[in-house]
């Protein structure tokens, strides 16, 4: 099995794998209020979500950011939460176009959040560092949420 093989099935596994089920939860809560006829808006909408999961676990990488893991546990079901809330609420809106942004900025902060929840776990295996196991293993994570 070579590099891109090996990173891109971990990247799917960590969303589809029925014990990581964090993943499944808030991209139900994400896209609950659309349709399929809102596919652009939804892509952008997991593609952020995995541009901040990707960087935070950069971030972790490089050790630049260090955050307890016992917030980050606290935070990631608070982050499922907010967005199901948040998806009920515009559901029942006529017009959620103004809120747009905030919610491409809040979706991005959130894959920030949930990254640094896999952040440990992918610099053990991720040992030294490397920036293209990381691109590979993003791309998994972004395949498996599509």
């Amino acid at each position: 099995m070579n590099e891109f093989t090996l990173y891109f099935t971990l990247g799917l596994e960590h969303v589809l794998d029925m014990q990581a089920y964090d993943h499944m939860l808030f991209l139900v809560a994400l896209c609950a209020s659309y349709s399929l006829g809102s596919w652009k808006r939804l892509f952008l909408l997991v593609s952020l979500f995995t541009l901040g999961h990707t960087a935070s676990l950069y971030l972790a990488s490089r050790g630049w950011f260090p955050i307890s893991s016992e917030w980050i546990e606290i935070l990631i079901p608070i982050t499922i939460l907010l967005t199901a809330v948040y998806s009920f609420w515009s559901a029942y809106k006529s017009n959620s176009i103004g809120n747009e942004k905030v919610l491409y900025v809040v979706t991005l902060l959130f894959g920030f959040i949930h990254g640094f929840g896999f952040g440990r776990y992918f610099i053990q295996i991720n040992d030294e560092g490397e920036i293209l196991p990381l691109v590979n293993f993003a791309l998994g994570i972004e395949a498996a949420q599509l």
